[in-house]
Order: structure tokens, then sequence, then C-alpha cells
């Protein structure tokens, strides 16, 4: 593959465009929203509660070497031992040693990602909305993209297509216009809904970065409480 197209710029599709450049592949992010520093209009979770857990943080180091140090740099908080407190049906479970586990915004944590990624030289980002696939014979051989402000339809040729547009994807529909059928879709109701507010912590407890508190996994859905966690990030 010489040119892939990843469709949604998107931490998904940032970190699919660095796995690619990393090959000497030429990529061509393909993103819709405006953005101020790290903040895309379209990220309906951007002012909501993120924390990296320790496996996301390690992977997240791996591509993207020093990134938690940058971030910590920049205010993110970094916890580990009695900074972190986990509760399981009000009761606390004991820590995992080594654990470690950041709190920061999405703008910072996106915004880090974005400009590390843009800086490769293989990478390139390109504003538009996709709406639809381009083939020659049976194999997907580029992309259509509508500018936001023009409104005009222009096509990218490519190797290979990445979808990372997540629930706004088109990608089922865009293959059966094609004839291709469909691949299953299958939904899990959760019914959960979430809620964020900023806080500002007392003197007394800036020794503590990371509550997390959820109810008992063996209880019934009627008896499930709720679940709640705090995160120390940047400028609190």
């Amino acid at each position: 593959m010489r040119h892939v197209v990843v469709l949604g710029g998107s931490i998904a599709g940032l970190t699919a465009a660095r796995v690619l450049s990393q090959a000497s592949v030429r990529v061509t992010i393909v993103e819709p929203d405006g953005h101020s520093g790290g903040l895309r209009n379209g990220v309906p979770q951007r002012q909501q509660l993120h924390a990296l857990l320790d496996m996301g943080r390690t992977q997240l180091d791996r591509m993207f070497p020093r990134l938690t140090r940058d971030l910590v740099a920049d205010g993110a908080s970094l916890a580990s031992g009695e900074e972190i407190e986990m509760y399981t049906a009000g009761a606390r479970k004991f820590g995992v040693p080594g654990n470690e586990l950041v709190g920061v915004t999405r703008e910072l944590l996106e915004g880090h990602v974005r400009r590390r990624v843009s800086a490769e030289k293989h990478v390139t980002t390109v504003r538009g909305k996709a709406c639809g696939l381009e083939f020659t014979g049976p194999r997907v051989s580029g992309i259509r993209y509508r500018e936001p402000d023009s409104g005009v339809v222009r096509e990218l040729q490519a190797d290979a297509v990445v979808d990372a547009m997540g629930r706004s994807s088109r990608l089922s529909a865009w293959l059966e216009e094609h004839g291709w059928q469909a691949p299953p879709l299958e939904r899990m109701r959760i019914d959960l809904g979430y809620a964020t507010a900023q806080i500002r912590r007392g003197e007394d407890r800036r020794g503590l970065k990371i509550v997390h508190a959820v109810p008992d996994a063996t209880a019934s859905i009627a008896e499930l409480g709720d679940t709640g966690a705090l995160a120390a990030v940047e400028n609190t």
C-alpha cells in the first residue's frame, strides 16, 4: 500500500494514521470538524470526564513515546499508589502495584495526539465530510468527500480506506449501494446516562487524584446503584 485514506480524525483515526505512517505509508485523514486546540466540535463526550487507565496509558506511550510525560508537563495529573481509590459495592479494593492513571481533559489529550500525528511527514489532513466510496472492479479504490465551506464534492484515490467515523459511519450503506452485503450489526442496550461537572478540590484532598466507585456486579438491574468517578485534571 502506498496511500491510505483514514475517515475521521478522532483519537482512533489519529492512532491508525500513526501506525500506517510508521510503515512509510502515505496517509490522508479526512475530518469534517474544525477544532480549537484539541477540541473538535463533533465529539459529544468532549466535556465529559476522561482518565487514561494504566494499559491505555502504556499503549499510547508505546505509540507516542513520552506522551505521559508531555501531558503531565502540560498540567495533566499522574496518579499512583494511595493517590488512587477504587471501590466496589462500597468496599475499597486493593491497589495494583505499579498502576498509574492519568487524569486529563479530552482537549489536552487529543491536542497532544493530533500534534504528534500532524508532525509525521507521511500524514496529511483534509477538511471534509466523507460521502461515498469509489470502486475499481471488486475493490475499494478511493472515497468521495464534501468540502464543508463550498459544498464541492471531491475524490481521493487510495489503496485502502480505514473507517474511523464512529457512530456516524455510513460505511455499511455505501457497501450496499455497490452490491455488497452489509456486515451484521449487533446492538447492546446498556441504559446508561452520565453527566460531568468540574469542581475545585479542597487543599485537604490534594493527595487524592483518582476515585472510582461501581456497584456490585452481581446485583440485578433494579438493585444497581450509581457509578461515580472523580479525576484531577489540569488546572484543578
